[in-house]
């Protein structure tokens, strides 16, 4: 079901949609589980992603509904969802995203206990404000998280001081940042290009 709201929100808002169709197939497999065929429901679905979902607009809806707003839980929330899901597929797009999608089924996140990182800090001291970064501080690939057995204590430290806590972090993608040797507004363009070419491959029907 997280899924499928996550694949609602980033199809220009035609969540009644998507959900019609997931409750229409539901209901077929509770009912008789032997006519359910998922190639029908993938087939209804990569229909109504065409019509209302092109590439330009689900990586639109990618930016803008996972903005970080620090009033929303809901939206921290499905952020955590969001970044924790692309942690459990790391090996699968290491390997070339080939074939259905397949996480690491060893590791269950607890999103309550996971914490959202802001890579430029969220308040950066004044004396490290950057003005190439700062519009771009919310979005999607300026965050990553930690893990609850994580040091998170960074606070608003700038990127170069958290580089000893990325790289004894147990998250992949924080290990990634520790390859890194500044953060800057090009490594936020890679990253977000990276980010958004994962999601369209994960979240593919």
């Amino acid at each position: 079901e997280n899924a499928v709201t996550i694949i609602s929100d980033f199809t220009c808002g035609n969540c009644c949609k998507v959900s019609e169709v997931y409750e229409k197939y539901i209901s077929i497999i509770r009912e008789d589980p032997s006519s359910f065929n998922i190639k029908d429901m993938q087939q209804e679905l990569r229909k109504l992603s065409s019509i209302n979902a092109p590439d330009a607009v689900f990586e639109s809806n990618l930016i803008t509904k996972l903005m970080y707003t620090d009033s929303s839980t809901a939206q921290k929330r499905r952020i955590r969802h969001f970044l924790t899901t692309l942690e459990d597929h790391k090996n699968w797009f290491a390997n070339g995203s080939n074939g259905n999608p397949s996480p690491n089924k060893m590791i269950k996140w607890d999103l309550t206990q996971v914490t959202i990182e802001h890579i430029y800090p969220q308040k950066p001291k004044s004396n490290e404000i950057d003005l190439e970064l700062e519009p771009y501080k919310h979005e999607i690939a300026n965050l990553s998280f930690w893990a609850p057995t994580d040091n998170s204590r960074a606070g608003n430290d700038s990127f170069v001081d958290k580089l000893p806590r990325y790289r004894t972090s147990t998250v992949h993608m924080n290990q990634e940042l520790a390859g890194l040797s500044v953060w800057d507004v090009r490594e936020f363009g890679n990253r977000k290009s990276k980010i958004v070419k994962q999601a369209k491959k994960l979240f593919s029907v």
